[in-house]
């Protein structure tokens, strides 16, 4: 099985990528190939003939990508977020201009909206944050992976946001720095996809006392031309 973990950015997709793993990895110990790469032709290159399953992290769709969603050959969990939020936090998390963080989650709403065509699994960040088990059977039913209520509980409880700052602490520390990967200008941990100071806020709502009423205006257009995310 193949799995795009596509979410919007700043949305709890490495949250999804986490969960999916780990319930890959219960399906097939050890046959798992996993990680971030946003050429997806790249990755289905590297992914050993042996494996099992892959799951990989991504923002965008390239062709390859795309093909693949559209002929039915790999599965997708798309997590999204209130764009106002998505974009604040794009802002923050990077240090980056409006128009910079507005074109990404534009795009993202794109892409939503692609896989509501097309079957994919969306999960929206309210949902995931005070109901992390009930997404996490969410997943495992699309997938058609086995899961009682026992293994979601600690599956939400190992990818909990305390666990998430216990791990992103762990990876910001100078013993670990040597393990973690460069990517723009962050750095981020191979085996869980977190960033250094990946989690700045974890709350809902803030964006629109952070944006101006111009910057809000533009999104809320960009949500009546594209449709809602519901």
């Amino acid at each position: 099985m193949l799995v795009f973990c596509n979410g919007m950015a700043r949305s709890a997709s490495t949250w999804s990528f986490n969960v999916v793993v780990r319930l890959l990895r219960r399906a097939s110990p050890g046959a798992i190939h996993a990680g971030y790469d946003e050429n997806l032709h790249r990755f289905s290159q590297m992914t050993p003939a042996a494996a099992a399953h892959a799951a990989v992290k991504c923002h965008s769709l390239d062709r390859t990508g795309l093909m693949l969603i559209q002929v039915g050959a790999a599965k997708v969990v798309f997590t999204w977020r209130d764009p106002v939020d998505a974009v604040a936090s794009f802002m923050i998390m990077f240090n980056t201009d409006f128009e910079k963080a507005f074109k990404v989650i534009s795009d993202a709403i794109d892409l939503y909206h692609f896989h509501r065509r097309h079957g994919g699994l969306t999960l929206g960040y309210e949902d995931i944050v005070t109901r992390p088990a009930d997404c996490i059977a969410q997943i495992a039913d699309y997938l058609d992976l086995p899961l009682d209520d026992a293994c979601a509980a600690d599956i939400a409880e190992a990818n909990s946001m305390k666990r998430m700052r216990q791990k992103v602490e762990e990876i910001s520390s100078l013993d670990y720095g040597p393990r973690l990967i460069r990517r723009d200008r962050g750095l981020y941990d191979p085996e869980t996809l977190l960033n250094v100071d990946h989690i700045r806020h974890g709350g809902s709502g803030y964006g629109k006392d952070l944006l101006n009423p111009s910057q809000l205006n533009r999104i809320a257009a960009a949500l009546e031309q594209k449709g809602p995310l519901t």
